[in-house]
C-alpha cells in the first residue's frame, strides 16, 4: 500500500507540478561594527570577531550582508539566528534595517556608512531585547519577505543589513554579537521560501525524495 501510494504521489507530482517548501541558512559575506566614539570614526574594524549592537557613551551599529542566490522561490518566513559574546540586558528594542547603499567590509567606517531604512516597511527585526547570550533564533517582521525577496530576485539591490538599537541612547541595553571571523558562525539569515517543481519524469521527482 506504501508503494502504491508514494507511486502515485510522484506520478501526481511528475504530471502536474507542485511546490516544496525550504530553508537555507545562510551566513555572511561580509561584516563589519561601526562607532560613533570620536576615536573610531574613521577607523575601520571588519576584521573584529564580534561586533556591536546598542549604545555605550557613543552609539554601535553593525553592518552584515549575505549571498541570496540560494533562495528561488517566494519567501515565506525569515530569521535571524546569532550569539553573544556579551549581552548587558534592559528595556530597549533590537532592530535589523535594510541598508540602501553599498559598502565594504574592510573600509566601512562610522564616518562613510551608508543610510538605512528604519521606517516600519524597511526593519527586518524589531523585537524586545532579549536576554542571555544565546544562541537566539528570532522571527523577524513580515516586510523582511519582501526585502529578502528583492535580494534574491534582484541581487544588485542587496546592501544587507544593521544591527542597531531603538532608541539609540542609553548605556543599557547593548550586547556583542559574533561575526563571521569568529570560531562562531556570525549572525546568520534563515529564510524558508517555496521552490515551484516544475512537471517532471517521474526519475526526477524520486530524486526530491532522496
Amino acid at each position: 500500500m506504501r508503494s502504491v501510494l508514494f507511486l502515485t504521489l510522484v506520478a501526481l507530482v511528475a504530471a502536474t507540478g507542485t511546490a516544496i517548501a525550504a530553508e537555507v541558512t545562510l551566513n555572511p559575506v561580509a561584516d563589519a561594527p561601526v562607532f560613533a566614539h570620536p576615536t573610531y570614526l574613521n577607523r575601520n574594524m571588519g576584521s573584529q570577531t564580534y561586533g556591536y549592537w546598542g549604545f555605550y557613551n557613543y552609539t554601535f551599529r553593525t553592518f552584515c550582508r549575505y549571498d541570496c542566490s540560494t533562495v528561488t522561490g517566494a519567501v515565506s518566513k525569515v530569521e535571524l539566528n546569532f550569539r553573544l559574546m556579551q549581552n548587558n540586558y534592559a528595556t530597549g528594542k533590537m532592530w535589523a534595517c535594510k541598508v540602501n547603499a553599498t559598502w565594504a567590509e574592510n573600509t566601512i567606517t562610522w564616518a562613510n556608512q551608508p543610510a538605512h531604512d528604519s521606517t516600519t516597511a524597511g526593519r527586518i527585526l524589531d523585537i524586545d531585547w532579549l536576554s542571555g547570550n544565546g544562541p537566539h533564533r528570532v522571527t523577524c517582521t513580515s516586510a523582511a519577505n519582501t526585502i529578502v525577496q528583492g535580494w534574491a530576485t534582484t541581487p544588485a539591490t542587496n546592501y544587507g543589513l544593521v544591527l542597531r538599537k531603538n532608541p539609540e541612547s542609553g548605556n543599557v541595553p547593548r550586547c556583542y554579537p559574533y561575526l563571521r571571523e569568529s570560531s562562531y558562525p556570525g549572525v546568520q539569515l534563515i529564510v524558508t521560501f517555496t521552490s515551484a517543481v516544475e512537471p517532471a519524469s517521474v526519475g526526477k521527482v524520486k530524486a526530491l525524495f532522496k
